[in-house]
């Protein structure tokens, strides 16, 4: 059996460091990291792609209960509502039916 040394180990590890180090290049990274994006991508739209057609084909749909909401209204804040809308309404059609005036506010 071969006896290894301490100083023969370093120069192996030195050696597979340097050669690493060498390895390293950023094209690869930016390589690798388009293609991850990209797939990322196609796996998003073929997502979006198969819910559209589930969707439309009316397998993917809410339950019953869901689409019929049941809302309550106090009939009191509902007329103040209203007459606070009719207010405006009216505020809004006179300052429609004014003239402007013509003059030059700067003179």
């Amino acid at each position: 059996m071969k006896d290894i040394s301490l100083k023969d180990l370093g120069g192996w590890l030195r050696k597979r460091l340097v050669s690493r180090a060498r390895m390293r290049n950023p094209a690869g990274d930016w390589t690798a990291l388009l293609f991850v994006a990209l797939i990322l991508t196609l796996l998003m739209c073929s997502l979006s792609v198969w819910m559209y057609l589930r969707v439309r084909s009316g397998d993917f749909s809410a339950p019953e209960s869901a689409l019929q909401p049941t809302l309550t209204v106090d009939r009191a804040k509902l007329s103040d509502v209203l007459s606070a809308w009719r207010a405006r309404s009216s505020d809004f059609e006179r300052a429609l039916s004014q003239q402007p005036s013509l003059v030059d506010p700067r003179r």
